[in-house]
C-alpha cells in the first residue's frame, strides 16, 4: 500500500510538471459569464465546456495574452480586474481598479494592462508582472471602449459624455491629446494598413448636438490624430468588420436594422443591407463578423433572436435561429464554426459556416456576454538572413556582437545570446558586448530570437571569434607575511588583480631564480626549511595568458633552531600542498598516501578548488589548520577522536566520488519518495 501511494505520488508529480509547460495545441473560447460571476472554457474542437474560473462581480470583458496562458477579465460590478492563469484555469489575483469598469486592452509587449471605468472617468493601467494597479489616468466623461493602437504606442479611449477620443502614450501614461468625434462614441476598428481608425458614433444622447451628422462613422488619420472625413450611415451604428483585403467596412445600425457598407478608398457608402423584411420593431443588431475569405458575413439580432448570414457577394440574406438575445459573434481559426453569446438563456450557440444550421448549444454561466477563441501562437520567429549575426573583439577581455532584427507573425520581443552553448544573455537590443573573457582564448556565439508567446527561432550563424593574447602583467601580490608552524613555514597573501583572471602564484625564496612552488590559492605552505635557518619570501602572481607579475615585498622568517618533535609533518614536497592532502586528515590517519585522506583529497581538488569560494575556504583552511594538526599528531587519543569526526566527511566525499551520477538520481528520488510516504503515513493515523 505504501509502495503504491509513492508511485501515485510521482505520477501525480510528473504530470503537475508536464502540466505546468503545456500550453492547448488547439483554440479555446472563453466567455465571461455577467450574471454568475465567472469565466467558461470551451473546447473549440468538442464545443464542451472544460472548466469555469470564478471572477468578482459582472465579468463583461477579456483579453487572453498571445501564448494563451493569462487572461484579465473586467468586473463591472466588482469594480476590480481579475488576473488569470489559463494553464491552470484559476485566477490567480484580484486587482481593485475604477468605478464600473468595462473595457480592457493589453501593450503589445504584454507588460501592461489598460482598464478603462465607466463611472470614474478614468483609466486604470496594470503591471502584468506584478499584478498591481500602477497608475489611474484621467480621461473623458464615461469612457466605454478601449483600444492599443496597431503600432503600440498610443492607447484610444472612446468617452460617450464628451463625445471624444482620449489619446494615451504608452511610454508615459499620459494623455497626450484628445480628438473630437461624434456623437455618443462606441465602436472602433482599424484600417487594414493601419493607417485609419474608424469610430462608430452611436448617436445623439439628452439632446447633445454637434456639427457633424448623429448616426455616423468617424474617419482619424492615425499620424495626424484628426479626424478627416465624417461618413453618414443608418440608426445607431456599433458593431464593425472589415473584409478581408480591407476594401470595405461592414457597419451594423442597431436600430434601422440594417448594414452599411462603406468603401475605405472612397469613405463613401456603397450599399445598404437590410436585415429584417418587414417589421415595426427594430432588430437591435449588435456586432459583425466576417469570415476569412470574405464571402459570409455574420450579424446578431438582439430581438429577433437570430443571426444574419450575408453573401457578401450578392448581398442577400439567409436568417439562423440562436438563443434569446444573441450578442457577441466569433468565428473559430478553422473557420469552421461560429460562435454566438445568448445571454438571455445562458447559452453559445454553435453554426456550422457550411450549412449555415446550429449545430450545438453549449450552456455557460448567467449572462454570457463576451467571447474570445484563442488559438495559442505555437510559431517562432525567423531570421530574415541566413547570416544575422556578426562579431569583433573590442579588447583581449571583451567582444561586441550585433545581429539583424527577426521577424514573426507576432511581436518579437528579445534575443536570447549563447556563448560555446551557453545562454549568457537576454535582451530587446541588437547589440552586446561579452566581457570579462580570457585573452588568447576562442568563443562561439549563436543567438537565437524570442517573440511575445516564449517561441525560440533556430539558432543563427554561428560566430568564432580569439581574443588577442594577453600582454599586460597582473599587479603584484600584496600583504605577504609569514607563520611558523613546526617544522614549516606558512606564508599568505592578498588575492592579486589583473586585466584578466589571475589562477596562480608562484613563490620564490633567497636568490633562487627558480619559484620553489606554485599555489591556486593566497596560501602556500614550505616544509623544506632547516632549522635555526633566515629565509626571505617572495611571490608573484600569474594571469591566463601566463603573464607573470613583479615580485612581491619580501618577507624574512627565521626557523627555530631546535624543534622538540619534527613529526612526520607533511611531504617535502609540500611546495604543492595544494596537491596533497590536508593537514588536519593527514595528522589523523599518520600518512597523506592514507586511503581516507586520497578521498578527502580527489573531493577538495575535484569540487573545491575549481570554484572562486571553493580555493577562498581551502586558503583559510590552510591558514589556521596546522598549529591544530600540530597538537593532534602527537596525541593517539585525539587522532582517534578527529577519525571518528571526519568519517561523515569521508563518507559524502566518497558518495559524491565514486557513485554514478544515475544512482546518485535515483537514491535522491527514493529519499524524497520516503519523506513523502512518511508524511502521509502519519496524516493518515493522525
Amino acid at each position: 500500500m505504501t509502495f503504491r501511494l509513492f508511485v501515485s505520488i510521482v505520477v501525480l508529480f510528473v504530470m503537475f510538471a508536464l502540466r505546468s509547460n503545456m500550453v492547448h495545441a488547439h483554440p479555446l473560447a472563453y466567455v465571461t459569464n455577467q450574471g454568475s460571476g465567472n469565466v467558461s472554457v470551451i473546447d473549440t474542437a468538442t464545443h464542451d465546456v472544460v472548466a469555469t474560473i470564478p471572477t468578482q462581480g459582472g465579468p463583461v470583458r477579456i483579453v487572453v495574452s498571445a501564448d494563451g496562458r493569462r487572461a484579465y477579465v473586467v468586473n463591472s460590478t466588482g469594480n476590480s480586474v481579475s488576473a488569470l492563469d489559463l494553464v491552470n484555469n484559476v485566477a490567480l489575483k484580484h486587482i481593485p481598479v475604477g468605478v464600473s469598469p468595462i473595457s480592457v486592452d493589453m501593450s503589445h509587449d504584454e507588460k501592461k494592462v489598460y482598464v478603462n471605468n465607466y463611472g470614474g472617468a478614468s483609466v486604470s493601467v496594470i503591471d502584468t508582472e506584478t499584478n498591481t494597479l500602477i497608475v489611474t489616468i484621467p480621461v473623458g466623461t464615461d469612457p466605454k471602449t478601449l483600444v492599443v493602437a496597431p503600432d503600440g504606442q498610443k492607447v484610444y479611449v472612446l468617452n460617450e459624455g464628451t463625445n471624444d477620443l482620449s489619446v494615451i502614450e504608452v511610454a508615459t501614461d499620459t494623455v497626450i491629446g484628445t480628438i473630437e468625434v461624434g456623437d455618443n462614441p462606441r465602436g472602433i476598428i482599424f484600417s487594414k494598413d493601419e493607417r485609419m481608425m474608424y469610430i462608430a458614433n452611436n448617436g445623439a444622447l439628452s439632446g447633445d448636438t454637434l456639427d457633424v451628422p448623429v448616426d455616423s462613422v468617424s474617419v482619424v488619420d492615425l499620424a495626424l490624430d484628426q479626424v478627416v472625413a465624417t461618413i453618414d450611415v443608418g440608426d445607431a451604428p456599433r458593431g464593425m468588420a472589415l473584409t478581408p483585403d480591407g476594401n470595405q467596412l461592414y457597419v451594423v445600425n442597431s436600430r434601422s436594422s440594417n448594414v452599411s457598407i462603406i468603401d475605405t478608398q472612397t469613405n463613401k457608402v456603397i450599399a445598404t443591407v437590410p436585415l429584417v423584411v418587414s417589421s415595426t420593431q427594430p432588430s437591435i443588431s449588435w456586432d459583425v463578423v466576417i469570415a476569412a475569405d470574405g464571402k459570409k458575413a455574420y450579424v446578431s439580432n438582439a430581438v429577433y433572436n437570430n443571426v444574419s448570414v450575408i453573401d457578401t457577394a450578392s448581398l442577400e440574406v439567409i436568417t439562423v435561429p440562436v438563443g434569446i438575445a444573441p450578442f457577441w459573434i466569433r468565428i473559430t481559426p478553422d473557420q469552421r464554426h461560429v460562435y454566438v453569446t445568448n445571454p438571455n438563456s445562458g447559452t453559445i450557440s454553435v453554426i456550422e459556416t457550411t450549412t449555415s444550421l446550429v449545430i450545438e448549444t453549449i450552456t455557460t454561466g448567467t449572462s454570457p456576454w463576451e467571447i474570445e477563441i484563442v488559438d495559442p501562437d505555437v510559431t517562432a520567429p525567423i531570421w530574415s538572413t541566413t547570416m544575422p549575426l556578426t562579431g569583433l573583439f573590442v579588447d583581449p577581455a571583451s567582444i561586441a556582437l550585433t545581429w539583424l532584427v527577426a521577424t514573426d507573425d507576432g511581436l518579437v520581443t528579445g534575443y536570447v545570446v549563447y556563448r560555446d552553448g551557453r545562454e549568457i544573455n537576454t535582451g530587446s537590443t541588437l547589440s552586446m558586448t561579452d566581457s570579462e573573457l580570457i585573452s588568447g582564448r576562442t568563443y562561439c556565439y549563436t543567438v537565437r530570437a524570442m517573440d511575445v508567446s516564449g517561441n525560440l527561432s533556430s539558432d543563427s550563424n554561428e560566430v568564432c571569434i580569439t581574443t588577442p593574447a594577453d600582454q599586460a602583467s597582473p599587479l603584484a601580490p600584496t600583504n605577504l607575511s609569514s607563520m611558523i608552524s613546526g617544522t614549516m613555514v606558512v606564508l599568505n597573501w592578498d588575492e592579486a588583480v589583473g586585466d584578466v583572471e589571475v589562477v596562480s602564484y608562484h613563490v620564490y625564496r633567497g636568490e633562487e631564480v627558480d619559484p620553489i612552488g606554485e599555489s591556486i590559492v593566497t596560501s602556500f605552505t614550505d616544509s623544506t626549511v632547516v632549522p635555526g635557518t633566515t629565509y626571505t619570501y617572495r611571490v608573484t602572481a600569474l594571469d591566463t595568458a601566463g603573464n607573470e607579475s613583479g615580485l612581491s615585498l619580501s618577507v624574512a622568517v627565521l626557523t627555530p633552531s631546535v624543534s622538540g618533535e619534527t613529526g612526520g609533518g607533511e611531504s617535502s614536497q609540500s611546495s604543492e600542498w595544494w596537491r596533497k592532502g590536508c593537514f588536519i586528515a593527514t595528522a589523523a590517519y599518520g600518512s597523506e598516501m592514507e586511503p581516507h585522506v586520497q578521498l578527502l583529497r580527489d573531493f577538495r581538488d575535484r569540487y573545491l578548488l575549481p570554484s572562486l569560494w571553493g580555493k577562498r575556504f581551502v586558503a583559510t583552511y590552510y591558514h589556521y589548520s596546522p598549529p591544530i594538526a600540530d597538537v593532534i599528531r602527537g596525541h593517539e587519543g585525539l587522532r582517534s577522536a578527529v577519525r571518528w569526526m571526519l568519517w561523515p566527511f569521508v563518507a559524502w566525499a566518497w558518495f559524491f566520488l565514486k557513485v554514478s551520477t544515475e544512482v546518485k538520481l535515483v537514491m535522491g528520488m527514493v529519499l524524497v519518495g520516503a519523506m513523502i510516504t512518511s508524511f502521509f503515513s502519519k496524516k493518515v493515523i493522525t
